[in-house]
């Protein structure tokens, strides 16, 4: 993927702007808004943890405690019947709707991981196919340039 840059915790993605040419982002997932730019791909990583580290410099400063991105908590707005649903599954299994919403959400990302790596193991198993193929193909093809050969010796 990616152009999400991460350090000490914080993240952000990079983008460009083709009207005045240069890369920029801002610090995700806190309040404060802090940004930073660069004319070229090789210093934009350094100009974004300049950019947390003066965050986290200018705070300390004036006495401010630095947001961090995720503090573990977030509101998830459902209908009501998904809230039924879940509260009457969670109580089913003895479980809190957080402990029972947490869980699914982590079954939910270890699927798509887990996905994700068999997408790459079969892209690897099909490059070692072509791969085989072409081997082959080149040792038949040397083989029939042999025996062409020999034919032609032996004649």
């Amino acid at each position: 993927m990616s152009n999400v840059l991460t350090y000490k915790g914080y993240y952000s993605t990079v983008e460009y702007d083709a009207v005045d040419k240069v890369l920029y982002g801002k610090i995700q997932f806190i309040d404060d808004l802090i940004t930073f730019e660069s004319e070229n791909s090789s210093e934009i990583e350094r100009e974004f943890q300049c950019a947390v580290d003066d965050y986290i410099e200018t705070c300390a400063e004036i006495g401010k405690e630095p947001q961090k991105p995720f503090k573990g908590s977030f509101n998830v707005r459902v209908s009501p019947e998904i809230h039924k649903q879940i509260s009457i599954a969670a109580m089913h299994q003895g479980v809190s709707i957080n402990q029972f919403v947490s869980d699914a959400i982590e079954e939910k990302i270890d699927g798509l991981i887990h996905h994700s790596d068999l997408k790459k193991a079969e892209e690897r198993v099909i490059d070692s196919i072509s791969m085989s193929n072409e081997c082959l193909w080149t040792n038949t093809t040397n083989a029939f340039l042999l025996t062409k050969t020999f034919k032609g010796v032996s004649e």
